[in-house]
């Protein structure tokens, strides 16, 4: 690739690579002098150094036409550092600067190829080739064990035993690391699991915070795995399992008050494998162990040990094992439990365990008995929604009705919802479509607006049911089945049913603006759009229900028949825009300019959009951050830039 390929690069250019707010970085970097040895490859790759926070390595090519870059800093895009550099290379060129040839031996290329590599492989200079860095951590270690060893041979017993009393005075790692060796060799069981138990009351404590850092000390596991693996191996099984609800309880302690998920969120599910695997060992029968797992599940409430626990569940194949896991249960849920999350967990146990036994008629009567112990209805509804149940599920509905607190929206919500899937399971869709209305006029979007004629053409009264919801839209009045028919009312009637929730809505004079904006947007309808879009200008009130619409989207949707329109809406925002003096009200303006000079250029106006361009440039002279955006929108080539 020729050296001058960047030659043409316009700001648009760099703009559309990198984005205005890297670009804009860049340039600060590349007028700074912070891009030095920059270089170039034969084939057309630019390198160099960017100075940042730190010296980083960076690179640009063009690629089928396509700017493409790397850099070692941690931006995981386009960063300033390559925009700096590009801008850095178009200067060299416009002021005939020699550029040299980056040759292969050049260490920044050995840098951006580790940075490639994610981690995974680094570079040996002595071999002159990548390799992987685990295996090359091995090597070095056993070649430093060896040479260690050798070392270690030589010594006496008495030189050995003065150099281990060095080490654990003065590195405390080495005293803890031999104290747990001498714990785990005497292979005393109340000594391992005093050991353990210290351990898990470590957790509980408050973490040591750093005063400098402001962050706390990670906690370390590593001595627990150890401790729990020497009572496997030591045979203590029983000992183990018992530790599993002792180690949870401390986790939610501690997740409960302390911010530490982070450290633990790995930590725990390895020590909780350590004691799962104890348990073919343990004195437990194979249901004793299913009842234990279940108990560590209900208890594990971050779910850290949801996937070590689910080999139990995928290898208990013994009918007799889930049977007697129901009888615990149903003994559980007999007692009187106030939690409701309690029961519910229990609940849902108890009907896995129902499917694993073929009791599958159960499980109603179950959730029946559960919802009115808990006012959780919601599930049972969905189970006989699921059995085609649809009367009972009813009949549950208006229960659940009954005894929900109505200031609980989102639970009424939930029985709506159901009591709608109900209507139109059982083919009654107008009963289905008037909680779809209830929704619209109570929650009016455009989403609930088009599932609501989708609904209302379903049950093919779709024309009625649309007029009356435009004449909401547009006037605030709900629909109405009685007295003097109201100027601009449809001419249809309702023809929907009442539900039995009643709806505080506000119906007020207005149209709700937004919402037709957005309407006619969706439906493709410029004309509409400009209509209601003027009425937002006239009132400036912005009535009832207004919530902004972006002017951008109301010019992109007229651009095509009504371009003037659109032309004079972009001015209007890009003007204010710059009238905010700020770098980001410039950048916001250059978006609304640049559709300002794509639609002219359109109609063939490019000298309409020159002399706008030059008007701005004049009015903004003294602005050079304006400047630099509205340069950019004049499709000049960088390197012609004053």
């Amino acid at each position: 690739m020729e050296k001058d390929s960047y030659a043409d690069l316009t700001w648009e250019d760099l703009e559309d690579w990198a984005g205005t707010t890297i670009v804009s970085r860049g340039r600060t970097y590349q007028r700074n002098s912070s891009v030095s040895d920059l270089g170039i490859t034969p084939e057309g790759v630019l390198i160099a150094y960017v100075q940042g926070s730190v010296r980083y390595a960076t690179q640009v090519a063009i690629q089928d036409g396509d700017l493409t870059s790397e850099c070692t800093c941690p931006y995981w895009t386009t960063c300033k550092h390559a925009v700096a550099v590009v801008l850095e290379y178009l200067m060299c060129l416009k002021n005939d600067g020699a550029v040299p040839q980056i040759p292969q031996t050049d260490a920044r290329l050995d840098r951006l190829r580790e940075t490639e590599t994610t981690g995974e492989e680094c570079w040996d200079p002595e071999l002159g080739m990548w390799t992987d860095i685990e295996q090359q951590l091995e090597a070095e270690q056993q070649q430093n064990t060896g040479s260690l060893s050798a070392y270690l041979e030589k010594q006496t017993k008495a030189q050995l035993v003065e150099l281990l009393d060095e080490l654990t005075n003065a590195f405390p790692d080495v005293r803890e690391f031999l104290e747990d060796r001498q714990k785990v060799r005497s292979g005393s069981a109340s000594t391992l699991l005093n050991a353990i138990r210290q351990e898990i009351a470590d957790i509980r404590k408050e973490p040591d915070w750093d005063e400098y850092e402001r962050e706390y000390q990670p906690m370390s596991f590593n001595r627990l795995k150890t401790y729990l693996q020497a009572l496997l191996i030591a045979g203590h099984a029983d000992e183990a399992i018992l530790l599993g609800k002792e180690l949870i309880d401390a986790v939610n302690f501690a997740l409960d008050n302390y911010d530490i998920e982070g450290d633990i969120i790995d930590e725990i599910p390895a020590c909780m494998e350590i004691v799962i695997r104890a348990l073919p060992a343990s004195s437990l029968s194979s249901s004793e162990q299913l009842i234990w797992a279940v108990d560590i599940e209900l208890a594990d409430s971050y779910e850290f040990c949801y996937e070590v626990l689910e080999n139990i569940w995928n290898n208990t194949n013994k009918k007799s094992d889930w049977r007697e896991l129901a009888d615990e249960l149903q003994k559980r849920l007999a007692v009187k439990q106030t939690d409701k999350y309690l029961r519910n967990q229990l609940t849902g146990w108890l009907i896995a365990a129902f499917e694993q036994t073929g009791r599958e008629d159960e499980i109603i009567p179950l959730r029946e008995r559960e919802a009115e112990i808990t006012g959780d209805y919601i599930q049972l509804i969905d189970l006989l929604i699921e059995e085609k149940h649809y009367e009972d599920a009813e009949n549950w509905c208006q229960k659940a009705i009954a005894n929900t607190d109505p200031n609980h929206q989102g639970t009424i919500s939930d029985i709506e919802d159901r009591l709608r899937t109900i209507h139109e399971r059982t083919g009654d869709l107008l009963g289905a479509l008037a909680f779809y209305a209830d929704d619209f006029f109570s929650n009016s979007s455009l989403h609930t607006f088009q599932e609501l004629c989708e609904a209302a053409h379903k049950a093919k009264v779709g024309p009625a049911v649309e007029a009356w919801a435009r004449y909401f839209l547009e006037t605030g009045h709900l629909p109405r089945t009685k007295g003097r028919k109201r100027k601009g009312e449809p001419n249809d009637k309702w023809p929907l049913p009442k539900t039995e929730f009643e709806k505080d809505i506000d119906a007020s004079e207005g149209p709700m603006i937004h919402l037709l904006i957005e309407l006619a947007i969706a439906e493709k309808k410029p004309t509409e759009v400009l209509k209601w879009y003027d009425f937002k200008e006239s009132t400036r009130d912005y009535s009832w229900g207004y919530i902004y619409t972006s002017s951008l989207n109301v010019a992109q949707a007229i651009k095509e028949k009504y371009p003037d329109r659109a032309i004079a809406i972009w001015k209007e925002q890009a003007e204010s825009a710059i009238s905010r003096v700020e770098v980001s009200g410039y950048r916001e303006a250059g978006t609304y300019l640049r559709e300002v000079r794509d639609t002219l250029k359109r109609l063939n106006k490019e000298d309409e959009w020159e002399a706008y361009l030059s008007e701005l440039r004049d009015q903004n002279k003294r602005r050079p951050r304006c400047l630099e955006v509205l340069d950019g929108l004049a499709g000049k080539r960088i390197i012609d830039r004053e």
